[in-house]
């Protein structure tokens, strides 16, 4: 229902400028890139899931608003304020390479 990456874990340093994530259909094909800075990252709050409790920051990006919303229904506590932002703004983030050409000149 969604795709998931590990933004920051506890007790660790951010080793990263540039947090680039890679969305890829059931198939493995069509990949969706979305670009962060790690000053956007690290906006994402702190989150506590018993299953992976070494996860301080992380971010799920759902299929669809309305998927979204279930899972915020479901477990509300598990999908912060930022990703809520992030979902509802994700082409703000999508194929978001200029931020990088500014390192690359």
């Amino acid at each position: 229902m969604f795709y998931g990456w590990r933004i920051k874990d506890r007790n660790s340093e951010v080793k990263y400028d540039y947090l680039i994530c890679v969305a890829f259909d059931e198939g493995l094909a069509n990949p969706r890139l979305y670009v962060f800075t790690r000053d956007e990252a690290l906006q994402a709050g702190d989150v506590s899931i018993p299953r992976f409790r070494n996860v301080q920051k992380k971010l799920h990006l759902f299929r669809s608003l309305e998927e979204m919303e279930k899972a915020v229904r479901e477990r509300p506590k598990y999908v912060t304020e930022w990703e809520r932002y992030v979902n509802r703004n994700s082409g703000k983030y999508e194929d978001r390479w200029e931020i990088l050409k500014t390192i690359l000149t």
